[in-house]
């Protein structure tokens, strides 16, 4: 279920980013809208940190 709840949240992530993101560009602040992107991307490399753990060591565990 863990799983699960931080696929939610990476996508919930996702588009909300992409809609500021998207916002920002339309205005013509394409920096701003930049930043808002990086930062979505920093978020879900945080958000996937734990599950990318998880699979490395379930496949050193299956190789020793």
């Amino acid at each position: 279920t863990a799983h699960w709840q931080t696929l939610l949240k990476a996508c919930g992530l996702s588009l909300i980013g992409e809609f500021a993101g998207q916002i920002c560009a339309d205005a013509g602040e394409s920096a701003l809208a930049g930043r808002i992107r990086l930062a979505l991307r920093l978020a879900l490399l945080a958000l996937a940190a734990p599950l990318m753990a998880e699979v490395f060591s379930g496949c050193v565990s299956l190789i020793g």
